[in-house]
């Protein structure tokens, strides 16, 4: 029985203190403090987990790092910077996880005074970091050394340069290893769990009726508190709402509730090309943009990510596709500052994809309690989930202790303290047992490549990939030719990380799906084979498991293959 079987047959009339609804990062973030304080917890997606916007982010969060709200990143620069302190504990977090890059910024006559901005919020940026993180510290350089530190720029673009660091992180591992740190504190998790009902009476909510989306079949739980976050898919509330604040300010009078606005959309597109298509010694590049935007370049898995556009999106929040206009966006962007003889044309584009945010008000995200008792929280990104989830809590607990004359005893908030993602217990854990996992590696003949992506993928669940390579070496063959993902991992993903489909391996555990859609489809046939041996899949499934895949990596590209 795999995990996500475990938890269906432990779920129906269960008693929980909450349902998290919604399986991306800031629902997987809210899950794991909740499970922390020593609630019980289950949180439920209707997709797979962070099916949504949390796997295709731009996957930077840091000194100037994209916000959803499209203030100042790389989008469009605005009003906000990240907080500091916030990534430092996103590193703490995440030591395996969350890399350290550096960015090459050109400047060039005509933004002279945009790269001026520039330096001025880094500068302040480097003031409330201090010794905080390694990426604290910019640096103005001269047009010979910018050209030198990337030879691809084109000489008659440039004047000079700010060289400065910023963190990078794959967005849809860091959901499913939140997703693994609540339930090793206890939290019950599954995916493709649709929330159909919400029942709720004197303003308490009584059950929620789950429908699973794989076999139909409903199941109702009990908790005494739902969070909604589903991103994306938030509705706005019609009704009227309260924050913790509001609620505390006006408990002696009745409280007072206030509408929620309209949510904005915004729709961000990037692309993949292949590491040679621009040399970035291995480094990463902001490319400053009319309109004081900025297009970013940075090295994934041995290809180059290249975003993003930030522009209000006006359709549903359903499958978002790349438009041929943010393509040619992007594609100009680097064509404007690269070499002549190293111009790039959609045919070098091995992958697409678009992905949806809220644009929220100023730098803040909402977390506010509706009128049906249902908490909603949205607009966590990278840089600020944790204090979202955190605040989320906070209202969960005043909801738990403040309706209950015995204080639901031992409940309570759990402290500011980072907790370690990757299955490590401190520090010192995670320097002893990456150092254990690379002998081991080393040993069973892994290329460089794929010891760093094992170990940053999985942590150290690691070792049990490398147990099965152990047992069968054949296994540890890679998946794509040109990508460091290995067979071996398969076995570990559908016993332990609950993917259902072929396209939740190849697109959001092993990221293949987004790197390379030719080479993708090429493995499809040999990792669905395997999968339909792990599963039970019929030979129904497993054809209907393959035209999936075609047609959803097809869509994405669509507007490169016309």
């Amino acid at each position: 029985m795999n995990r996500r079987d475990q938890v269906l047959a432990s779920l129906d009339e269960k008693e929980l203190d909450l349902v998290v609804i919604g399986g991306g990062l800031l629902g997987a973030g809210i899950a794991l403090e909740a499970a922390s304080a020593g609630l019980s917890v289950l949180i439920v997606d209707k997709d797979d987990f962070a099916a949504g916007s949390s796997s295709r982010s731009s996957k930077v969060a840091g000194a100037v790092a994209y916000s959803q709200s499209g203030q100042f990143g790389y989008g469009r620069p605005g009003k906000a910077l990240s907080d500091p302190e916030a990534l430092a504990r996103l590193q703490r977090t995440a030591p395996h996880m969350v890399r350290d890059f550096t960015f090459l910024m050109p400047i060039s006559g005509d933004r002279f005074l945009f790269s001026l901005q520039t330096q001025a919020y880094l500068a302040l940026y480097d003031l409330r970091a201090g010794r905080l993180t390694k990426a604290s510290g910019h640096k103005r350089l001269s047009r010979k050394e910018t050209l030198r530190a990337s030879q691809a720029l084109a000489p008659e673009m440039v004047t000079g340069g700010l060289r400065f660091h910023d963190y990078f992180t794959d967005d849809s591992r860091f959901v499913i290893e939140l997703i693994k740190a609540a339930s090793a504190r206890g939290a019950l998790a599954i995916n493709y769990m649709e929330a159909r009902r919400v029942t709720a009476a004197e303003g308490k909510v009584t059950s929620i009726t789950l429908r699973d989306r794989i076999d139909g079949r409903e199941t109702v739980v009990k908790p005494r508190t739902v969070v909604s976050a589903c991103g994306v898919w938030t509705e706005p509330n019609s009704g009227l709402s309260q924050t913790l604040e509001s609620i505390e300010s006006n408990l002696a009078t009745g409280s007072e509730l206030e509408p929620e606005p309209p949510l904005q959309l915004l729709r961000s597109t990037h692309i993949i090309l292949p590491p040679s298509a621009l040399e970035t010694n291995g480094g990463a590049l902001l490319l400053p943009m009319p309109n004081n935007r900025f297009v970013f370049v940075v090295p994934w898995q041995r290809a180059l990510l290249v975003g993003t556009t930030a522009i209000a999106h006006d359709q549903g929040p359903e499958n978002p596709l790349p438009t041929v206009i943010e393509i040619d966006y992007l594609l100009n962007a680097v064509n404007q500052y690269t070499r002549f003889d190293r111009k790039v044309t959609t045919a070098v584009i091995a992958c697409a994809w678009a992905g949806l945010t809220i644009a929220t008000s100023g730098s803040e995200p909402s977390v506010y309690r509706a009128a049906n008792a249902v908490i909603t929280a949205y607009g966590g990104h990278l840089a600020n989930y944790d204090r979202v989830a955190r605040e989320a809590v906070r209202l969960v607990l005043y909801q738990l202790n403040g309706k209950n004359s015995d204080g639901s005893a031992g409940k309570s908030e759990r402290g500011e303290a980072a907790i370690m993602l990757g299955g490590f217990e401190n520090k010192q854990d995670y320097l002893t047992t990456t150092a254990q996992i690379s002998a081991r590696a080393r040993k069973l003949g892994l290329d460089p490549a794929s010891l760093d992506h094992i170990t940053t993928n999985y942590g150290k669940d690691a070792l049990i990939i490398l147990d099965r390579i152990e047992a069968n070496p054949a296994l540890h063959e890679r998946i794509c030719p040109d990508f460091p993902p290995l067979m071996a991992e398969i076995f570990y993903i559908v016993e332990n990380e609950m993917a259902v489909s072929l396209e939740d391996v190849l697109c959001r555990r092993i990221r293949v799906g987004f790197l390379h859609r030719e080479q993708c489809l090429d493995a499809a046939p040999r990792v669905a084979k395997l999968m339909q041996e792990l599963c039970g899949w019929d030979s129904l499934r497993l054809k209907g498991e393959l035209s999936a895949l075609a047609r959803n990596l097809a869509s994405q590209l669509a507007p490169v293959l016309k």
